[in-house]
């Protein structure tokens, strides 16, 4: 009884087998296009594909065969050698076995017989092809232009069939030939079966350093990391790459100031297209000008290169900056001595804060302090002196230090009288001061004369302040007629002893009349009659022109004899000699016709 429930249980199993795989035949789940073949007896075969990978198992099916009989099959390789697995038929007579694929290539031939039935088939074990190319290059198709950068690749991939792993795994690398490799690129692959197949881009794209000729290198990978292998395909271009530039620009802070370029001078900033590792020099000059009072000082490069050096061009636009320093000129001044910083130009840095002082000045001399005067913004004006943290460099300053200079007039008089304006004594004036010095003398004394820093004979008398001075006021006792420094006629007759007429023949008293006995003594005889002349002229207004006239001739006589030099005189009197001969020769004519006429 258990045996029979045992066979009836393998019935079973068996039928529920066939019936499986009649509706995998029938609805295709032992693989797409798989190949059966039967002989006459009705057995039949097949492989659960057409073609396998390398490695593969291969399912082989069979029916029509004797129930639960034993089955041979037989696979013949492509070598020709023959490997043989067995299999039990179920009830149906059908059976399932499987075979592991070596490696080796080409068409594989199955057959199966229980020794009544006998059917065969056959397989494939084809190795996957895999593909790369590069289709265009910036766009280009071969043959390729000469390129410029960025350069872009885009091409084509595909496996098959039975492509190993999965299709997540499949990557493309680019090796640009410069020693930059990219293990990724942008990939769009479908599978379809066990195929795939789709587009690829490079990314990112590249950027040569130099120009010239480059091998490009990309390869189709699956499963390790990019460079580990030499690539499921490989495909390669060589291409022409124009030598890169970039744009390099040359500038300066501030703004607007000269640079030195491959030894041309420019405006900053300015902007140059070079390529990429060439060499070029890049400089400029320190100080510069910018407008009075102004200047620029070169402090530094961007790049910390020398005020004039070489620069290698990179691969990427740049700006190189040259450095520089504002500076503002103080120009210093004083009417008197030195100052602190010294009299003339200094440069300092903007907002530079400073002290300024004018120290003592000469000795001997008096000067009264009178303040800076400053212009320009930060400047000082004021009495500081020193002037501690009063100027700061924000513009063109100028400082000028203000002293009155003052000079010391000793005055002094000998004895017969005192100088009363000013006094005598030591005082002090304004440099330029015009002082009036009048002395009188004592009774019984005349002035005679000033000495010292003034020598005359005029009283009053006024000197200027152009140094230190001593002036000192001679008197004499009066023996004989008083020494009267003036003309007392002509004085009343210009009424004033300041005119100019009257200097004249005071100079011809003192160098021609009072130089001899007989001078000296008209002059003292004219100074005892004279003053009530002058008096009465002085009382009679209306004779001064009448007066003033017959000193005429006297003045101009005086005024040739002072003013001329000796040929001057003889030739106006040989002119005399001459008119008066001339006129002697006139008159002697004249009265011989009178006389001829009167007979």
């Amino acid at each position: 009884m258990g045996r029979l429930k045992v066979k009836t249980m393998k019935k079973i199993l068996v039928s529920l087998l066939i019936i499986a795989a009649v509706v995998a035949v029938g609805i295709g789940l032992v693989g797409p296009g798989t190949a059966a073949y039967a002989d006459s007896s009705g057995a039949t075969i097949w492989t659960d594909k057409d073609d396998y990978g390398p490695g593969e198992t291969v399912t082989i099916f069979g029916s029509g065969f004797n129930a639960l009989a034993e089955v041979t099959i037989t696979i013949e390789r492509p070598d020709g050698v023959i490997h043989t697995v067995y299999a039990v038929t179920d009830d149906a007579g059908s059976f399932t076995c499987t075979y592991q694929l070596d490696g080796i290539e080409g068409t594989y031939t199955v057959t199966a017989t229980d020794e009544t039935n006998t059917a065969n088939t056959t397989f494939t074990d084809v190795p996957c092809t895999f593909s790369i190319t590069i289709g265009t290059i910036n766009e280009y198709s071969y043959p390729y232009p000469t390129l410029t950068n960025p350069i872009h690749l885009a091409g084509s991939a595909s496996a098959g069939p039975n492509f190993p792993g999965q299709l997540s795994q499949y990557q493309v690398q680019v090796d640009w030939g410069d020693g930059t490799i990219d293990p990724d690129s942008t990939v769009n692959f479908v599978q379809s079966g066990n195929d795939f197949s789709g587009d690829w881009s490079s990314s990112p794209d590249h950027n040569y350093a130099t120009g010239g000729a480059k091998t490009i290198t990309v390869k189709l990978y699956h499963q390790k990391p990019p460079g580990a292998e030499s690539g499921d395909a490989i495909a390669t271009a060589i291409i022409e790459v124009v030598s890169p530039t970039v744009n390099i620009v040359v500038t300066t802070s501030p703004s607007g100031l000269s640079i030195v370029v491959d030894s041309v001078t420019y405006t900053a900033p300015q902007t140059f297209n070079w390529v990429v590792g060439s060499t070029h020099s890049i400089g400029t000059t320190s100080p510069q000008s910018g407008g009075s009072g102004i200047q620029y000082v070169w402090t530094s490069w961007s790049d910390s290169g020398d005020i004039t050096h070489n620069i290698v061009v990179p691969s990427t636009s740049t700006t190189y900056t040259a450095y520089f320093t504002t500076q503002y000129k103080l120009t210093m001044a004083t009417n008197f001595g030195t100052t602190s910083p010294s009299v003339g130009d200094h440069w300092y840095d903007a907002g530079t804060v400073l002290t300024i002082s004018a120290p003592s000045v000469i000795d001997g001399e008096q000067y009264v302090w009178n303040g800076w005067t400053g212009i320009g913004t930060g400047s000082y004006s004021g009495m500081d002196n020193p002037a501690t943290d009063k100027v700061t460099m924000n513009a063109p300053i100028s400082e000028t230090a203000s002293w009155t200079h003052q000079y010391r007039l000793t005055v002094a008089s000998t004895d017969g009288g005192s100088v009363t304006d000013p006094g005598e004594g030591t005082f002090t004036y304004d440099e330029g001061t015009v002082v009036d010095l009048l002395a009188v003398a004592d009774s019984g004394y005349q002035f005679v004369n000033w000495s010292g820093d003034l020598t005359s004979t005029d009283n009053p008398v006024n000197i200027t302040m152009d140094a230190n001075k001593t002036v000192t006021a001679t008197f004499a006792e009066i023996v004989g007629p008083p020494y009267v420094p003036g003309c007392f006629i002509a004085t009343a007759a210009y009424g004033t002893p300041m005119a100019k007429e009257i200097e004249v023949l005071r100079q011809f008293r003192d160098k021609y009349l009072l130089t001899n006995p007989v001078g000296e003594a008209l002059v003292n005889f004219y100074y005892r009659v004279s003053p009530p002349i002058a008096e009465f002229i002085t009382d009679h207004p209306t004779l001064k022109p009448v007066v003033r006239a017959g000193l005429a001739p006297a003045i101009a006589m005086s005024t040739v004899a002072v003013n001329t030099t000796f040929a001057q005189k003889m030739a106006i009197v040989s002119s005399l000699a001459l008119i008066s001969t001339l006129l002697v020769i006139w008159f002697r004519k004249r009265a011989v016709k009178v006389r001829g006429s009167a007979n």
